[in-house]
């Protein structure tokens, strides 16, 4: 009993010690400032209501892909779902 406890005690402080050891080595390089998207102003409402998806895409070639993908997946836009914060936009 005495060695199994002892055991138990050993691993529980070398998985402690591994955990300290690498965050001390970590070194991010991002601040808090810095991240994708644009900042927007002070008192701008929610663009989406909350619970809808929004697909964003940066390549024009993937709208029409990404658009067939979310109709396949939710099926069309419908007012009520966007109110309810249930759509794929």
């Amino acid at each position: 009993m005495a060695i199994g406890l002892g055991i138990l005690v050993l691993g529980v402080a070398g998985v402690a010690a591994a955990g300290a050891f690498f965050s001390s080595r970590d070194d991010a390089t991002l601040g808090q400032e810095k991240g994708p998207g644009v900042a927007r102003g002070a008192g701008a409402g929610p663009r989406v209501t909350p619970g809808n998806v929004l697909l964003l895409y940066g390549d024009a070639r993937l709208e029409v892909p990404l658009r067939e993908l979310a109709t396949e997946l939710a099926g069309p836009a419908d007012s009520a779902l966007e109110a309810a914060g249930q759509a794929v936009l």
